[in-house]
């Protein structure tokens, strides 16, 4: 059975580091993977397609998926790459090659027993979950040997690179041990490209149109609750109470039913308690600091006071 190749070769692991803002600094950088073995196949799709083609599928069910995606040029549109790994095989039967003691720790659970879920959980993690700064999915790199189209248009950056945010990741467990533990899973990856020619006119702007961060609104209708309205738009129900005193809310529970409710993105949020919670512990401190001076002055005041009474007395 072939084995993949060692890292360092001129085909080594394919290599997805993530970063925070969308101008890829290292300053934003949040980490790295590898695949545990390379992918049998992958697809780039390359298309070109009209303005016509574009206003129908704006109109379309797929209007979602096509909105992600950015034109370069008048006519015709060129839309961003797309590339789709099949068949990427994850094993921790040891029948395979897996690199360095780092990726053999990801094939392992607590115990020390084979298992690929730690290394699924670590990779959707790091390319998949929400990220505050990125207010979604972390910008991708893709790193591999010479195969990669490269859409990175600044100087520094490395010949074949494919920049990109996930679209779609699949999961299919197909081997498990004794102990029901994972030992084997093949995935599928999707990637959407980032546009080359808006890295190009606006890259210096990216990290600040990351700092522009998106508020949202909610009118409160009947049947709502703040636990409901924190997880639909943090995924969490610890922030109702966050959420309430950002909008002044008076109650937790009888909510004024038309009221419009502004929803900040969650790091916004966070922060403003934060500041909220420092700016109260100030004010604690300086209260404090009035209250001994004022113990302090009345004590001087007193011992003044009997000073008096003393020198009178005698």
């Amino acid at each position: 059975m072939q084995r993949p190749f060692p890292a360092g070769t001129a085909m080594s692991k394919l290599c997805i580091k993530a970063y925070a803002l969308a101008d890829y600094d290292e300053s934003s950088y949040i980490g790295q993977i590898y695949l545990s073995i390379n992918p049998s196949s992958f697809d780039i799709s390359y298309k070109v397609t009209s303005t016509e083609e574009l206003s129908t599928a704006a109109s379309s069910a797929d209007r979602k998926a096509q909105a992600a995606k950015e034109v370069l040029g008048n006519s015709p549109e060129y839309m961003i790459p797309e590339i789709k790994f099949s068949n990427i095989l994850v094993d921790a039967t040891g029948v395979y090659h897996q690199g360095s003691q780092q990726d053999k720790a990801l094939l392992q659970n607590k115990d020390n027993k084979p298992s690929v879920a730690p290394y699924i959980k670590a990779l959707k993690a790091l390319i998949y979950d929400y990220h505050d700064w990125a207010n979604g999915p972390a910008y991708l790199k893709l790193e591999w040997g010479e195969i990669l189209p490269s859409n990175d248009s600044r100087k520094e950056a490395s010949a074949h690179t494919f920049n990109c945010i996930i679209s779609s990741m699949d999961i299919n467990y197909s081997l498990f041990s004794f102990e029901g533990l994972p030992i084997r899973a093949e995935l599928s990856l999707s990637f959407w490209g980032r546009s080359p020619f808006r890295q190009q006119q606006n890259w210096e702007q990216s990290a600040v149109r990351q700092e522009l961060v998106k508020y949202e609104y909610h009118d409160i209708q009947q049947g709502d609750n703040l636990g409901k309205i924190s997880m639909r738009y943090f995924g969490s129900l610890a922030l109702y109470l966050l959420l309430a005193q950002y909008n002044g809310l008076s109650s937790l529970y009888e909510l004024p039913v038309g009221r419009r409710l502004l929803i900040p993105p969650k790091r916004v949020l966070l922060n403003w308690a934060k500041s909220r919670r420092q700016k109260r512990r100030l004010g604690r401190k300086l209260r404090k600091t009035a209250r001994d001076a004022a113990k302090e002055r009345l004590r001087r005041e007193m011992a003044a006071a009997m000073r008096r009474v003393n020198r009178r007395t005698l």
